[in-house]
Parts: structure tokens; sequence; C-alpha cells
């Protein structure tokens, strides 16, 4: 460790958004106490820690996550590596080359860990009594590497799909509370955010002083006219009608919805121990409400390979993504985790067929994204600056922005603009700025 320069800390994230979102907010109090932030691996070989936010959610991404952090101490000797999330959650073995093992109720906790200790496992068990603590820090939006200010609000899961160990990792759902939340995202407006996005392993489950995830988003409203409020990945249940009536009525809350539904076909869904119900409401509401929110970008989580899944099934699904235009999606394929009930189900579908479907569904989405990203041409979004002299942002609707450089446009403020070309290739939007403000 190099005492004669400032510190530097590198971070890294696999998985979830709820995980981009913590690891950003670990880094900001690194930053807090001095340290340069590092998220290029390029820049790895200056970084004094290395604080890599694990995920679990498949065994192919925990494969994929050993690899990267058992080659971090070869590459960057130099560095103290330190492992936290759901695969350090299970305290497993396979991380052999770690300094430091953070499990999820000690995250918040990283930096205080290693200004106190060498090296060690850091891990409780998960249990109800875990109460979900908000930051006590806030950093500045001129400081941050983000414009957007992410509060999560909730964490855990309590619908034990039959794939997913999730709820063994992070717990059965467990809420901020509701006074401390509004008061945390009233200082960060305050500072000059002017995006607050709730996040959470499952937010519709939020549940304090008997409010709900729309309560703390009709309390920001309330509180500043101007916020723009995103909501993180949603579950179809949580996709009901007071949700679409809520944000036609406000058109603060973002345009934009990630959903979770992994697949289209209710067939699966019930293999999957998911409510197929739920898709069937989604559909309904996507039905009655999508013409009221014409510049909604619907994306979502799609899980292709799951055990039993037909032929006929995964076309269900295909048919379902175009006919109710999902703009984008992430996509996975099913691998086996042990102890769950997945794993020992019949009609295991070979790795070959997983491949298959799974480019099929890349060029579908492809193709869908491109199809809305040209009906966007001519219309005008607001963005948030992200850096210092360019138009460079995300609209309402999760559009990527790429624009003209010019010193008057500056970090964290609001542009108005009209979207033009669309480059398919980085997935980003030619815009003008029309009115800066």
């Amino acid at each position: 460790m190099n005492n004669n320069k400032t510190k530097a800390a590198a971070f890294y994230s696999f998985g979830c958004r709820t995980n981009k979102e913590e690891i950003d907010a670990i880094a900001s109090q690194f930053r807090a106490n001095g340290y340069n932030i590092i998220y290029d691996e390029s820049n790895f070989n200056l970084a004094d820690f290395i604080v890599v936010n694990t995920c679990s959610v498949t065994q192919t991404s925990e494969n994929k996550n050993v690899r990267f952090i058992n080659s971090l101490k070869k590459k960057y000797p130099q560095a103290k590596i330190i492992a936290t999330g759901c695969l350090a959650q299970q305290n497993s073995p396979k991380l052999k080359t770690v300094d430091f093992l953070v499990g999820n109720t000690k995250k918040n906790e990283i930096f205080d860990i290693i200004k106190r200790e060498k090296n060690g496992v850091f891990i409780e068990n998960i249990n109800e009594k875990n109460i979900l603590q908000l930051p006590d820090f806030i950093e500045n939006p001129q400081t941050s590497d983000r414009t957007r200010f992410s509060i999560k609000i909730e964490e855990g899961c309590n619908s034990f799909c039959s794939y997913c160990i999730v709820p063994y990792l992070r717990g059965t759902p467990k809420s901020a509370n509701f006074d401390e939340i509004i008061s945390l995202a009233k200082n960060a407006i305050y500072l000059g955010y002017n995006e607050i996005v709730l996040t959470g392993t499952h937010i519709g489950q939020y549940a304090n002083s008997q409010k709900t995830f729309l309560d703390i988003a009709e309390s920001l409203i309330s509180a500043d006219k101007n916020i723009r409020i995103r909501l993180s990945s949603m579950n179809p249940v949580d996709c009901d009608e007071k949700l679409f009536e809520f944000m036609i009525k406000n058109p603060q809350i973002c345009r934009h919805l990630h959903i979770a539904v992994q697949s289209l076909s209710a067939d699966v869904l019930t293999a999957m121990n998911r409510k197929s119900d739920a898709i069937k409401n989604l559909f309904e509401n996507l039905k009655k409400y999508r013409n009221s929110l014409p510049n909604l970008n619907l994306g979502g989580d799609f899980l292709v390979g799951f055990p039993n899944e037909s032929k006929n099934c995964f076309l269900e699904t295909c048919e379902n993504i175009i006919k109710f235009n999902f703009n984008y999606g992430h996509i996975f394929s099913y691998s086996p985790r042990p102890n769950t009930p997945a794993a020992e189900m019949k009609n295991q579908i070979d790795e070959k067929t997983k491949k298959q479907r799974s480019e099929i569904l890349r060029k579908i989405i492809s193709e869908q994204k491109e199809k809305f990203a040209n009906l966007q041409i001519g219309k005008r979004e607001k963005i948030i600056i992200e850096k210092d002299g360019e138009l460079n942002g995300i609209t309402g609707n999760y559009l990527r922005v790429k624009g003209e450089k010019n010193p008057k446009f500056k970090k964290n403020k609001i542009v108005e603009v009209v979207l033009k070309k669309y480059n398919l290739k980085d997935n980003s939007f030619e815009a003008d700025g029309k009115n800066y403000f």
C-alpha cells in the first residue's frame, strides 16, 4: 500500500440494479474520506482497495464472479480485495484470494471495517431482525459520479421462486423507515439532485407505517414539483391499476418500467412458483393504459431455458414481447442452483437449446428496441447533464442522449432536447439542446 499518494479505491458490481446502486453508495463513503474512485478496470492497478459486489442469481453468474475475483490478486497484487454481496454472504470457499469477505448485512460498514481490520470474514446470518438502514451521508451531485440519487427503500423477498436463492441471501422483506426516506430524499433535493431513484430487491413489498412505495413517490412529488422520480426494477404483481393510474396522474414519475417478468408464458411461470395471474393482469393493464402513456419504455428480465420450457412456451414469450411492446430486455440462461426445487426438476433444457433461444430472444428485443427508438425521433425530452461541457444524459423514459459539446452545459442541470438520429450500435440518440436552464 502506497502511503505517499492519495489512496484510491476501485469498484465493480455484478448482477442487478440494486447491486449497482449499492456499490455506488459504498464508493461515496470512500470518496468522502479522501479516496480517488475508480470504476474503469484498466486503472485497477492504481487502487489500494478493490470492492466487488457479487451476484448469485444463477450458477453461471456465480461462476463468472468467482473467476473475476480470484484473478484480481494476481493482476493487482498491490490492492486489498473486498468481496461483498450475495456470493460473499454464502461465505463461499471458492473465494480463496480475498482479503475481506463482507456479507450483505455488513455491506454499509465496509469502509469502517477496512479502517480497523487488516483482513477477515464479516458475515452474520440473515434474519427478520436485520434492520434496513439508510445512509447518513449524501454526496454532493457536483462531486459524485451520479446525477441521480438512489434510495434503497426495501431489501429482501419472500416469493421463494423455485429457481432462486435470493430470499436466503438477502432475507425476507425489510423496509426503511418512511419518515427517514422522505427526509433523506428532501436533503438530496436540497443539495441539487433532480432525480430520485427508488430501489430495492422488490420495492413492491415495501411496507412501513402502513405506507407503500407509491406513498413515498407521492410525498416526494408533494415536496418538490420539479423532481423526477424513477422506479427501479418492478415485479409484475406490482404493476397494477393503482400504479398505472398514478403514473398517468403524475408526469414526474419517469415513463420507464423495468419488470422482472422472467417469462411471458403462464405455464413456465407456474413452474417457477411465480404468479401467472400477475402476468395476465399486467397484459390487461398494458392494453388499458398504454395509450395514455405513449412514451413508456417497457423492459424486462427474461430467464431462458427453464426446466420443461417447451418450444411453444418459449414462442409464447417471444410473441408476447412483440405484442405488448417490450422495448429492451436482460436475458439470462437458466442454470440449476443447488438446494432449489428447480434443480431437481425433470426435463432440464440442454445448453445448446438455451443458447439458441437466447440468441432468438436477443434478436427480437434488438428489433423491438430499434422500432421504439425510431418512434421517438423528433420528440422533446428532458435530460440531466452528466458531465460538464457535454450534452449527455438519460431521458425520463430511459433513453441515452449524446450530443454537442458546449461549455454552457453544466453537470446536474436540466436540458430540454429534441431527439434526432438513433445510433443502434451504442443505443443512443443524437440530440439538440433547445432550452437550457
